[in-house]
């Protein structure tokens, strides 16, 4: 049943206080008694926006009213009371849920819907309002974060592959995947041999019954079920239901080891494949390695791809021996619905299994730390964060590779991720080193600027600034062969695209007033710009993707918005680095492609 807040002894009001000081108020005007009365085809959600001032006024005569909200309780206010269970709510009189740049800090509610409950003499009433995106659509915004989760669990991945055995095949087209399945049965394939020859002279079987007619003249084994027979078929004189034990090889146990090896040999046939197309694009035009691969690192490269080749046709062709066994073609290919207790009993069995679980579930079990759940809460900083991994995820589409594992991915480990299972939170001053043949780039996550010259080093921060605004979101630093050019630096503004002119002191000041000792080895630096162009990126929730340029000011804005195309932001990213690149040739620093 629907209750309009008129009918009722109090009333709620939302006051949003936009930047110009102008107010819009926004009344609560639907409650139920209960919640699952709530019917989205009946009632209307409050709409309040994030990221605007806001405040809730509470209005009643009676003095015992209580109004609670969820998101009360990340709140820091002197007005709210707790209940008996320790739950916020505040009595009659008004709120700040959010108030910008505020000494008290207060958090923003992140969009989506929250319940607001309301108890009048041991009587509730609920509603719920729903926090919409300022910049986003409910869409883009839920893309986002899966996007940011995403790409962290890929690039945890990515450096375990890193560190283990997929280092230094970056250049090839493999399935990584596919390449780690096919490393782990080389690694056990010497258990496996032995097994397989055993199998192929011995494998579980029992023995069956099975009902046959024969002439009675010849030797029969009579039993209750022959009897049966003759007596209800009397006419049947001249033969006889007689019993033969049968050899059964169709058991649970040899239907999940036929299902076992037929996966095996599929993923031997698939990487096998896989090498002879990189094979065939190198013996055809060469476009398999990047221009930036070496001669001596293709030869090398090739021989490793061929002894591939090689030990995977030499398994595929042991693991047939046992498919031409003729009790393995007696075995059905139904799915085993249970792993049988045989196979644990029976060591080659168990050796087999163990082995094929390892080959399904070796990789490692990702999860986010609950750190993050604060970056959720501010879609600011979400966008911030989610940026940063776009220009990461750019930059790899154009074949550049880890370098250097990120030490705060690894929490403080020298070890690897073997056994992480907790990604944490990506803290200020992050960085990942990514390298295409002599062309490194350190791309930085909200790290200062130095202020002094003296501050600097070479390799974490070959830049100074002599400006006031030093913490740029982004910040890529470019290398040739170890060789300071030049930095690109970028800015995510989770702001309307008419308003991120009101921070251009801040975008020019990185622009004018950035130095760096050590641009192009030069012994006279000073007079040098080290940041080629400022970019400025910003949602544009109606998918525009043109990119402006302000060419007096080296700023660009640059619209990022989730589930639009980044192929023409890409290539202009990508072009900044190129454009570095040729100013270096111009000062004798040379990018070599070999």
């Amino acid at each position: 049943m629907v209750t309009r807040s008129s009918n009722l002894d109090f009333s709620i009001e939302f006051t949003h206080t936009f930047k110009e000081g102008e107010q819009e108020r926004v009344p609560v005007r639907h409650f139920v008694k209960e919640v699952q009365d709530w019917d989205d085809n009946l009632h209307s959600y409050t709409i309040v926006r994030e990221n605007i001032n806001l405040e809730l006024s509470f209005n009643s005569k009676l003095e015992n009213a209580r109004c609670a909200m969820d998101g009360f309780d990340i709140l820091n206010d002197e007005k709210l009371k707790f209940d008996e269970k320790n739950f916020p709510y505040i009595s009659p009189g008004s709120l700040t849920l959010y108030k910008h740049k505020a000494v008290t800090e207060y958090y923003p509610y992140i969009p989506g819907i929250y319940c607001l409950t309301v108890t009048i003499q041991e009587e509730k009433f609920f509603s719920f309002i729903k926090v919409i995106s300022s910049r986003l659509t409910d869409d883009q915004l839920q893309s986002m974060r899966i996007e940011v989760e995403n790409q962290l669990k890929g690039l945890a991945l990515d450096v375990v592959r890193k560190q283990s055995v997929f280092q230094g095949l970056e250049e090839l087209n493999l399935d990584m995947s596919l390449f780690q399945q096919f490393k782990t049965l080389d690694h056990y394939f010497g258990d496996i041999s032995t097994i397989i020859a055993d199998l192929t002279k011995r494998v579980r079987s029992s023995l069956k019954k099975e009902y046959i007619l024969q002439p009675v003249e010849k030797p029969s084994h009579v039993d209750p079920v022959s009897i049966h027979y003759r007596l209800k078929h009397p006419e049947s004189t001249n033969y006889l239901k007689t019993r033969k034990n049968i050899v059964d090889y169709d058991l649970p146990e040899n239907r999940l080891l036929k299902q076992i090896i037929n996966k095996w040999i599929s993923v031997l046939v698939d990487f096998i494949q896989q090498i002879d197309y990189n094979l065939e694009k190198f013996n055809g035009d060469n476009e398999i390695f990047s221009s930036y691969t070496s001669k001596g690192r293709r030869k090398d490269l090739l021989i490793e791809l061929d002894s591939f080749r090689t030990r995977a046709t030499q398994m595929k062709a042991a693991l047939n021996q046992l498919r031409i066994s003729p009790w393995y073609q007696e075995v059905s290919d139904r799915a085993a619905l249970v792993v049988t207790n045989k196979m644990f009993i029976d060591i080659r069995y168990n050796k087999i299994y163990k082995i094929h679980q390892h080959l399904s579930f070796e990789e490692v079990d990702l999860s986010l730390h609950p750190g993050w759940s604060f970056h959720w809460k501010r879609t600011d900083q979400l966008y911030e964060i989610w940026s940063f991994f776009k220009v990461l995820n750019i930059f790899k589409a154009y074949h550049f590779t880890f370098g250097n594992v990120p030490k705060w991915l690894l929490n403080g480990s020298e070890e690897g991720l073997k056994d992480l299972m907790v990604i944490p939170t990506i803290p200020k001053g992050a960085s990942f080193e990514l390298q295409k043949g002599d062309l490194k780039l350190r791309i930085v996550y909200d790290r200062e600027i130095p202020k002094e010259p003296s501050q600097t080093d070479h390799k974490q921060n070959p830049i100074y600034t002599t400006g006031e605004n030093n913490t740029p979101d982004i910040r890529i630093d470019v290398y040739i062969r170890e060789i300071f050019i030049g930095s690109i630096i970028m800015d995510s503004k989770y702001r309307k695209k008419h308003v991120l002119m009101d921070s251009k002191y801040q975008l020019t000041s990185y622009a004018d007033h950035v130095r760096s000792p050590y641009i192009y080895n030069k012994k006279r630096w000073e007079r040098i710009r080290p940041v080629h162009r400022v970019l400025v990126l910003y949602p544009d929730k109606w998918g525009k993707t043109e990119v402006e340029y302000l060419d007096d000011k080296s700023i660009s804005l640059v619209p990022l918005t989730p589930e639009t195309d980044f192929k023409e932001i890409g290539k202009m990213i990508q072009g900044l680095v190129d454009e570095l690149v040729l100013d270096a040739e111009d000062a004798g620093v040379i990018l070599l492609e070999e």
